[in-house]
């Protein structure tokens, strides 16, 4: 299959939701030991596509795993192991 095929199995990913509970199934091809789901609902913003570039920006930056503080978001970090 394509996760293998592309080894992608081998690193840690996170995959942001929104729109669905996490306990959905029509998640349940996402649930894999190397995936973590996490429930994104974000700032009220106009657009589905404005809410999720805030999230791969502030979220990806929460998560990050390295401590330190980004500037542009204000977000503090902590660090996070996978």
């Amino acid at each position: 299959n394509w996760i293998k095929y592309k080894k992608i199995d081998q690193y840690p990913m996170i995959v942001f939701v929104n729109g669905f509970e996490l306990n959905d199934p029509k998640l349940d091809f996402l649930r894999r030991d190397f995936i973590e789901l996490i429930k994104w609902d974000g700032p009220n913003v106009e657009t589905q596509r404005e809410r999720m570039l805030n999230c791969f920006i502030k979220g990806c930056v929460a998560l990050a795993p390295c401590p330190g503080t980004f500037r542009s978001t204000g977000t503090s970090l902590q660090p996070r192991n996978f």
